[in-house]
């Protein structure tokens, strides 16, 4: 028998160790990542490390080839349901010939590149310990874990660790501390977690009564609103006023202290079943009012309902949340009604968000106050959003949705500062693109100075020093003229440009030329008129304005606005002669001075002219309904769909007219003419305001068939109406056409600045590479 080779003998021998470190980007932090990845490692006898840092999350683990391969495999499936992972990196790596494997800290002086972490409302397993009286946080007002809580509202830096936050105030207890660091537990490395003996607490102000004991200060709250009083509630971004919303006299002394006469408020319910006896639901806006990030969802009133008629008045619509925390849950059951829950400010003003400000702004508000100590660093308002039939908008982008990352990539250090109403400001450092959160209208001082100071905000966190700042072509809005007072580089965008180009960044189509259909209230045009009814040929880097709707004036400018009767008499000083125009205005709006408005109509200083399908909106609702007068930003034409709405057979809509020319016109004369012509006949309001939203409707999508094969992008405010984007919608589609809008980003003013930051960006691309060319031409 042959004598076997020496090297052909087998040996045992042990496994080679390998090392790998992975880096995952996106919202990465604040939602159990550590523990999830280290639970894993720890399942496959890894060793290494997991740590947050300003890029996202970075993984050294060492083992076994095998063991090494299944980690690789099964780690983006233990991920943590409220992570959003963007991206994964591996490389192999020098063994550190770790023993453990453990969550450590890192510090680094990188481009923050990690998404910063949102507020996510109370899970079910916090509720049901907030609940069980065997329970060490059983009646724990501020209980949170990994899957809830506050994140951006309580974070002064990143990378997300407990004393970069509001928390750093509140050393863990024993018991918290075993449970932070044990792997095993839902609070495994929670940064925000806390209990009744180490954590922050509520407690209840009515004068000179203070309560400390926290249910007693929760059912001291609920009395309060009971008997209909008003209660100012600290949640998680700031205050909040609760009244009972089946109370007319509770709700009309709110108005009353709020200075808010008609805008709606929204109204929280105690759950699903209760949100369904108020409002009519599909799929989608169940979903929506049921995720974590627990906006307020728009949605179509039901018949017969409790809530008092001046919580939404003339409105077919109602905003619905389930309870943010186990405070708003707790006084939910306590009241046994579904309560407005709105914004903790006067109009006008900043959101209050710590219980000094609030005494000294609130108590000419609230009757009570239930405060808690928890340092709120970054207030944030809540998010609004409406299910549409063909997908959603995002109305407000705040808590729970912002800061909202965006889908752009530069290298340069943008800031662009957004428009006037709905404002809210997007920025790039040059490793991320994001969204701020909702700021509001800086209409007032104390707004501007509340701009500024969000924008100092934002920059700090994000730590980064805007290279260009990005504003609108107005220059009387606030945010255009600050940009121009900063001693940096400025760049001017269209206002409706920017629209578009906001759907195009969120649909991936920067690189595409899309026909851009852009109809608003408000929008400085680059003819110095005011535009918002616009059909823009559109690059992400320019436009050309092929369409718009035929031009009406304004007399008094910006009085139009608070005051659109004086639209609707221009209107039918445009539509009929002299003499009939002067009949119907006066019959219509009697008492007011219709003579002069018509005169004014002749003077183009007086009477500036516009394209913007919202102040037609405007004139013709009032015209339809008479009311004179508007309390808040489209009121009326939020009025014209709820009329249109309650229709139930309007047959055809009426007819528009399209002038031709370069740019076409959609002319609404002759609707118009309609619209008195049938109130004449003694046709129902419901049933002229379907008549026009049809017709409207019909008008906007005829002309898109100049521009075959282009994808058609809808933008600005005018698409919050329903009607108006599913009619859009349906018939683009009916024609075969590609049609996208804006759902995350909002449709409108609100989304405005990350159109500006995306049209600044390819244009400093674009720059930048025609520079290098013509270099390597020399």
């Amino acid at each position: 028998m042959a004598t076997p080779h020496p090297t052909a003998i087998s040996a045992v021998s042990t496994p080679a160790r390998v090392a790998k470190q992975i880096t995952l980007t996106g919202l990465v932090q604040g939602v159990g990542m550590r523990p999830a990845v280290a639970r894993l490692a720890q399942h496959l006898g890894l060793t290494g490390y997991v740590a947050n840092n300003r890029t996202g999350v970075e993984i050294h683990v060492e083992g076994e080839s095998e063991h090494m391969s299944a980690f690789c495999r099964d780690l983006l499936n233990a991920v943590p349901s409220h992570a959003q992972v963007l991206s994964t990196s591996i490389s192999a790596v020098e063994l550190l010939n770790r023993h453990v494997f453990a969550i450590v800290r890192q510090s680094d002086e990188q481009n923050l590149t990690s998404s910063v972490p949102v507020e996510l409302s109370t899970c079910q397993e916090c509720l049901r310990e907030y609940q069980n009286a065997d329970d060490v946080r059983y009646g724990y007002a501020l209980i949170s874990c990994t899957n809830c809580g506050p994140r951006y509202s309580a974070m002064r830096s990143m990378p997300f660790e407990r004393d970069e936050t509001s928390l750093r105030a509140f050393p863990l207890c024993t018991h918290c501390t075993d449970e932070y660091e044990s792997l095993d537990n839902r609070r495994a490395h929670a940064q925000i977690m806390s209990c009744p003996k180490c954590g922050p607490n509520v407690w209840f102000e009515c004068g000179d009564t203070v309560i400390h004991e926290s249910a007693a200060a929760i059912q001291s709250a609920a009395k309060l609103i009971r008997s209909g009083k008003v209660l100012a509630l600290c949640g998680v971004g700031g205050y909040q006023l609760l009244v009972d919303s089946t109370s007319n006299q509770a709700v009309a002394e709110l108005r009353t202290r709020k200075r808010r006469a008609r805008k709606p408020f929204a109204v929280m319910v105690s759950d699903e079943e209760a949100a369904t006896g108020l409002a009519q639901f599909d799929e989608q806006g169940i979903k929506l009012l049921r995720s974590a990030q627990n906006p307020i969802v728009l949605l179509n009133k039901s018949g017969g309902t409790d809530v008092a008629e001046n919580v939404a008045p003339s409105q077919s619509t109602i905003g619905l949340m389930l309870p943010t925390t186990p405070v708003h849950a707790e006084l939910c059951r306590l009241c046994s009604v579904p309560l407005v829950v709105t914004s903790g400010n006067l109009d006008g003003n900043p959101l209050e968000h710590n219980p000094q400000s609030a005494r000294q702004h609130l108590t000419g508000i609230a009757d009570a106050f239930l405060h808690h100590n928890r340092e709120i660093i970054r207030p944030i308002d809540d998010s609004v959003v409406r299910p549409m039939d063909h997908g959603r908008i995002t109305i407000r982008n705040a808590r729970g949705l912002a800061p909202l990352p965006l889908p752009l990539v530069t290298r340069h250090s943008i800031l662009a500062v957004g428009g006037q109403q709905k404002t809210a400001i997007a920025f790039s450092n040059g490793g991320q693109s994001v969204l701020g959160p909702h700021i509001g209208s800086l209409g007032t001082l104390t707004m501007c100075r509340q701009f500024a100071h969000h924008v100092a905000s934002m920059l700090q966190l994000y730590d980064m020093v805007p290279d260009v700042l990005v504003h609108d072509l107005h220059p009387d809005y606030y945010s255009t003229r600050w940009a121009n007072e900063q001693r940096t580089r400025t760049i001017g965008v269209q206002h409706h440009h920017a629209h578009i180009v906001s759907g195009m960044l969120e649909h991936d189509l920067l690189e595409d030329e899309v026909l851009g259909l852009a109809l608003d209230g408000t929008g400085y045009g680059t003819d110095e008129t005011i535009w918002g009814g616009e059909y823009l040929l559109a690059t992400a880097t320019d436009f050309s304005r092929v369409g718009h709707l035929a031009p009406l004036r304004l007399p008094g400018g910006e009085l139009v606005v608070s005051q659109p009767w004086r639209t609707a008499v221009s209107l039918l000083g445009e539509a009929f002669d002299a003499s009939t125009a002067a009949t119907f205005a006066n019959e219509m709006f009697s008492g007011r001075p219709v003579e002069t408005v018509l005169q004014l109509v002749k003077n183009e200083k007086l009477s500036p002219i516009t394209t913007s399908l919202g102040r037609l909106l405007d004139g013709v609702t009032s015209l339809i309904t008479g009311q004179a007068n508007a309390d808040y930003e489209a009121e009326l034409p939020m009025m014209l769909e709820s009329l249109a709405s309650g229709s139930e057979s309007s047959g055809n809509g009426y007819e528009f007219h399209l002038r031709e020319g370069i740019p076409f016109q959609i002319c609404w004369r002759n609707a118009v003419r309609l619209v008195l012509s049938d109130l004449d006949m003694g046709v129902s309001r419901s049933c002229i305001a379907a008549r026009f939203i049809n017709g409207l409707t019909d008008a906007l999508v005829c002309p898109v068939v100049r521009f075959p094969g282009k994808t058609i992008v809808l933008a600005g405010g005018c698409f919050q109406n329903r009607l108006l984007l599913d009619g859009v919608v349906s018939r683009l589609r009916q024609r075969g056409r590609n049609v996208v809008w804006s759902q995350r980003i909002p449709i409108n003013d609100g989304g405005l600045a990350a159109g500006q930051l995306a049209i600044a960006a390819v244009r400093l691309g674009k720059a930048e590479v025609a520079n290098v060319e013509n270099s390597s031409c020399a």
